[in-house]
C-alpha cells in the first residue's frame, strides 16, 4: 500500500509542476503580446497579477476536487 501512495504522490506533484509551467507559459506570452501591442508597464502588471490569483484559486480547486 505504501508504494501506491508514493506513486500517487509523485503523480500529483508532477501534475501540479506541469500546471503551473503552462500558466507561466500562457502568462508571459499575453504579457509580450500586450507589451508589443503598447499596453502601458502597470496593466500588464496588473493582467499578471490577476493571472496568478486565477491560477492560484482554480489550482487549488483543483487539489480539493482531487485532482
Amino acid at each position: 500500500m505504501e508504494v501506491v501512495h508514493v506513486r500517487r504522490e509523485r503523480c500529483v506533484v508532477s501534475s501540479v509542476i506541469v500546471y503551473i509551467l503552462g500558466f507561466i507559459v500562457v502568462i508571459a506570452g499575453l504579457a509580450m503580446a500586450a507589451s508589443l501591442l503598447g499596453v502601458p508597464e502597470q496593466w500588464i502588471i496588473i493582467g499578471i497579477v490577476i493571472l496568478v490569483g486565477i491560477m492560484l484559486l482554480s489550482l487549488s480547486s483543483r487539489f480539493r476536487n482531487g485532482l
